[in-house]
């Protein structure tokens, strides 16, 4: 009886380990995100800016889009077809 619950603790020990555990060091990093474009297009309203390190940015079908604001990403990521069918050819998103 001794052995299995020795077993037993070890394996919840293992899994609690494993689960809600403080991340390490290489899991806490910050993820780098697409290369910044110099100029971009923001999809919800139809400006050109200059991204910058803290402009928001959201992927769609495999298309990075770049927006001006917090704002705008939201209303694109809560219906981007809407946005797309109203962009411009000039307006064409930046690809990774």
């Amino acid at each position: 009886m001794r052995p299995f619950l020795l077993a037993f603790a070890v394996l919840i020990g293992a899994a609690a380990a494993g689960c809600g555990a403080a991340p390490s060091h290489a899991e806490s990093a910050p993820v780098a995100g697409p290369a910044r474009p110099a100029q971009a297009t923001c999809p919800v309203m139809g400006e050109t800016f200059a991204p910058s390190d803290e402009s928001e940015f959201a992927e769609y079908k495999g298309v990075t889009y770049w927006f001006c604001c917090r704002g705008c990403k939201g209303k694109f990521v809560a219906d981007p077809e809407k946005y797309l069918r109203a962009a411009s050819p000039r307006n064409k998103p930046i690809a990774r």
